[in-house]
C-alpha cells in the first residue's frame, strides 16, 4: 500500500512537473517571439529615423539653396558683394539652422563664392567627420509649445 501511495505521489509530482515545464516551454516561446518582434520593431524604427534625418537634411539644403537662388539678383549663380547682406540677413532668419557669418564669408569667398561653393559648405553640415564648432551650418533646436524639434 505503500508502494501504491508513493507511485500516486511520484505520478503526480511528475505530471505536475510535465505541466510546468510545457507552461515555461510555451513562456519562453512567447518570450523568444517578444524579443524578436522587438527587434524587428527597434530595425524599422531605426529605418524609419534614418528616412527622417535624410528627409530632414534634404529640406534644409533646399532651403538653404532656395535662399541663395531667392538672393542672386543676376541669376548668374555667384554671390556679388552687392548680394552678400542680402543672403546674410536670409539665413540668419532660417529656422532651425545656425550659422557662422564670419567663417561662412570667408569660406564662400575661398571657394568662388558660387551656388556650388554653397552646396559643399552647406553639406558639410552632415559630414560627421567635421566636429561640430568648424561646420558653418548646424542644426538648431526650436522651442515650439514645450516641446523641441528640428523645424
Amino acid at each position: 500500500m505503500i508502494g501504491s501511495l508513493i507511485l500516486i505521489v511520484v505520478k503526480y509530482s511528475w505530471l505536475r512537473l510535465w505541466e510546468t515545464e510545457r507552461t515555461l516551454d510555451k513562456i519562453a516561446n512567447m518570450e523568444g517571439k517578444c524579443i524578436d518582434n522587438f527587434a524587428m520593431v527597434v530595425q524599422e524604427n531605426r529605418t524609419i529615423l534614418n528616412n527622417l534625418r535624410a528627409n530632414v537634411q534634404a529640406n534644409v539644403l533646399h532651403t538653404i539653396f532656395s535662399t541663395f537662388l531667392s538672393t542672386d539678383k543676376d541669376d548668374d549663380f555667384y554671390l556679388d558683394p552687392s548680394e552678400e547682406d542680402d543672403l546674410l540677413m536670409r539665413l540668419r532668419a532660417l529656422k532651425g539652422v545656425k550659422f557662422d557669418e564670419q567663417m561662412f564669408l570667408k569660406e564662400i569667398a575661398s571657394r568662388g563664392r558660387s551656388l556650388e561653393s554653397l552646396i559643399k559648405i552647406a553639406e558639410d553640415m552632415f559630414n560627421d567627420q567635421i566636429p561640430p564648432h568648424k561646420k558653418i551650418f548646424r542644426f538648431a533646436l526650436v522651442k515650439k509649445r514645450s516641446k523641441f524639434l528640428f523645424w
